[in-house]
């Protein structure tokens, strides 16, 4: 019994690997196959048109399929595909940078926190806010030193989101611009890259990486 590999005449591809007797090989191929002596992997290598196994090149991107027509990777997907994907991504950073704002707070919380602050500006500027006594009561302290904690903090993460709203918007539209896959891998590391040196200045540090 001998191994062999089974290659399409007309790609190279591999498509599939067994044993058989010696005697049996020729049979084995099918037409527009190819058998050859020996166990070549499919993931590893692929036949050129003299019928010599060659490596595949180390795939640059997970997005890359191998076109054994070609001998080289190329993307599968549509531009616009690429794009939504593109955008999806920048939507996954936005969402994990503000969470570890909102982290170690309960939901309802934190959807109350659009209301708080400008219920805590009130209060700084002499009124009243039931929400804001009820706490500072609750707490023990004076409803103005809660409010200006409340304001510091929550003016802070206002601004944040501003930023994050702002860095969406426009790298959507610098997506939406780019001419192909590469130029929109490169918007978006460029945007990433700059929104994370903004958000530093901001005393906010967090890095972007390309598999969010």
């Amino acid at each position: 019994m001998q191994t062999f590999t089974i290659y399409a005449k007309d790609t190279g591809q591999i498509l599939r690997t067994g044993r058989c007797p010696s005697s049996m090989l020729d049979i084995q191929a099918g037409d527009g196959e190819h058998a050859v002596e020996g166990d070549y992997p499919d993931d590893v290598f692929y036949f050129d048109k003299k019928g010599q196994p060659c490596l595949i090149p180390s795939q640059p991107s997970p997005n890359l399929q191998f076109d054994y027509t070609a001998r080289e990777w190329i993307d599968p997907r549509k531009l616009d595909q690429i794009r939504d994907e593109a955008k999806a991504k920048v939507i996954a950073w936005a969402s994990a940078m503000l969470s570890q704002f909102t982290a170690g707070y309960p939901h309802e919380e934190v959807l109350s926190w659009s209301a708080k602050l400008p219920a805590a500006r009130n209060v700084l500027h002499g009124g009243i806010e039931p929400m804001i006594q009820i706490e500072a009561k609750a707490l023990g302290i004076d409803p103005k030193e809660l409010a200006a904690k409340v304001a510091e903090k929550g003016g802070r993460y206002e601004a944040i989101v501003a930023l994050a709203a702002a860095i969406r918007g426009r790298t959507h539209a610098e997506i939406d611009a780019a001419p192909d896959a590469a130029s929109v891998d490169a918007t978006v590391d460029k945007a990433l890259a700059r929104a994370t040196e903004t958000l530093k200045s901001l005393g906010v540090e967090y890095e972007h990486s390309r598999s969010v």
